[in-house]
């Protein structure tokens, strides 16, 4: 009886323990943690991994002033690559860049395309070509430049391809004269440019266009004839601007070579010598720039003034080519 009731207790004992085993057993194999794992070395069982959000292309950066609809034709992303690193990638501005029509111009004197929407399209890739190769030349400094030379050639005034530009809002130690030819959207020349005594120290701060005052002018230039002066071979500048460089004739304001202006000086003395107005160039570089861009061509000088970027006739046309960046 005793043995039998001791069988009896011994074999629930067993079923208890196999029961509990099987409840544990199915615990831990029903049972997921809520936590991201990571494989070990002894598993071969694959482990859930979470999935990362594909990555979205970075769309090109464009200022709020920009209007889309005129980028539909332009490959933006693609041409932004090609500015260097050290170009500011925001560009903005509404750019007028070359009239459809007007006294004896075309579109086609201006980079050769006679359809807007290529003319539109060359323009941008040609000038984000330009903005690659002239290093510290600013966009807006740029669009206004070309803007004015527009509005310039749509009334027959100047040649066409060659475009200079002096960035006078820039220190006299650093290249701030540009020569650009249009045609093949390269910069020839990229060089130091001195300015007027009265217009300050390394920067400018003041412009004149009054005979005697010692001071640079800015605004649209046409390009004259050389000669041989006291300061060797120059080249006369004919003020496009009533009242901001129209004087430049009398004044002699002139294009020329000058011990002056090198680097060699800016290392030494930490400046360029100034002239009595005159944009003077290095004596090595004044012969090569005179030559490219004389008889007729155009000179955009810039500074931020309010009063000329108000007034000025060739940066407010009204036949123009308008797009954007």
């Amino acid at each position: 009886m005793c043995k039998s009731i001791k069988k009896t207790i011994a074999i629930m004992l067993v079923i208890i323990i196999a029961a509990v085993v099987l409840l544990l057993l199915a615990y831990l194999f029903f049972h997921k943690p809520n936590v991201e794992t990571t494989p070990s070395a002894n598993t071969s069982q694959p482990v859930a991994v979470q999935q990362q959000p594909a990555s979205t292309p970075v769309e090109p950066v464009i200022s709020p002033k920009t209007n889309p609809e005129n980028l539909s034709a332009l490959n933006t992303t693609e041409s932004a690559k090609k500015l260097p690193t050290s170009q500011p990638k925001t560009l903005v501005g509404n750019l007028p860049m070359a009239p459809l029509s007007g006294k004896g111009f075309t579109p086609t004197t201006l980079y050769g395309y006679s359809n807007p929407l290529a003319l539109i399209t060359a323009v941008h890739q040609k000038t984000l070509k330009i903005l690659s190769e002239g290093g510290n030349l600013k966009p807006v400094v740029l669009q206004m430049a070309l803007r004015a030379y527009a509005c310039a050639r749509a009334e027959d005034i100047g040649k066409p391809r060659y475009l200079s530009i002096i960035d006078y809002s820039l220190p006299s130690t650093t290249n701030r004269m540009w020569v650009i030819d249009l045609k093949t959207a390269t910069v020839s020349y990229h060089t130091l440019v001195a300015h007027g005594k009265n217009s300050g120290y390394i920067y400018t701060t003041s412009f004149s266009n009054s005979p005697g005052s010692d001071s640079s002018s800015i605004g649209l230039f046409l390009t004259g004839n050389t000669y041989i002066g006291h300061n060797g071979y120059s080249l006369r500048l004919k003020g496009l601007e009533k009242g901001f460089n129209d004087n430049a004739l009398e004044r002699a304001v002139v294009i020329h070579g000058a011990a002056y202006v090198n680097s060699t000086l800016v290392k030494s003395n930490g400046r360029i010598g100034r002239s009595w107005g005159c944009p003077a160039l290095s004596k090595p570089v004044a012969t090569p720039v005179i030559n490219e861009i004389k008889d007729g061509t155009l000179l955009f000088a810039y500074y931020p003034q309010p009063s000329w970027e108000k007034k000025s006739t060739y940066l407010h046309c009204s036949v123009t080519l308008p797009w954007k960046w």
